[in-house]
């Protein structure tokens, strides 16, 4: 298997190609694995939503973020505790312009494509921990890197990243709140 690991903005990602099927439960001890190597001693939990977080032996939380597509995996965690929550998505597939109405939000910028928007709101949901249930269309892409919760004050912010992987580059999206 190859991984990746690399930092940005005080994250750690680990992006590693999976070249057969797996199940849900060798999936999650996998995730197990490559944190203990590449990150620590940490356990792997999952909320009542379904959102992963880590724990030390202590009882410190760590925030993560785990996204997929086809083969493709990435895991970001905040390991310097820089943010309050953080959100990642990535998507090898087109998406079904049939959803533009269910999650476009008449107020969305309208200068990023749709399967960008995509990326950012379900990266958004990953971040917040509410699952697809908040809905999209709650989640308002502002501008260039900013992203505003309907019936919140609450402040996120996007970036676009990468990862190169068997000599190809994947995008993702990160989306992450401050203290």
């Amino acid at each position: 298997m190859n991984i990746v690991k690399f930092n940005k903005y005080d994250i750690v990602f680990l992006g590693f190609e999976i070249d057969k099927k797996i199940d849900r439960y060798s999936l999650i001890n996998l995730y197990k694995k490559l944190i203990r190597k590449y990150i620590g001693n940490f356990s792997l939990e999952y909320d009542l939503y379904g959102k992963p977080y880590l724990t030390d032996e202590y009882g410190n939380l760590k925030n993560i973020s785990i996204s997929h597509s086809k083969n493709i995996y990435i895991i970001g965690i905040d390991i310097e505790d820089k943010y309050k929550e953080i959100g990642i998505d990535l998507e090898l597939n087109s998406i079904n312009n049939k959803l533009k109405r269910k999650i476009l939000n008449k107020y969305d910028i309208t200068t990023i494509d749709f399967k960008d928007l995509w990326l950012i709101k379900e990266a958004a949901l990953k971040c917040l921990g509410t699952g697809l249930s908040f809905g999209m269309k709650n989640i308002l892409v502002e501008s260039k890197n900013k992203i505003k919760i309907e019936s919140s004050f609450r402040k996120f912010y996007f970036k676009k990243l990468n990862f190169i992987l068997k000599d190809k580059i994947y995008f993702f999206y990160l989306v992450y709140e401050f203290f």
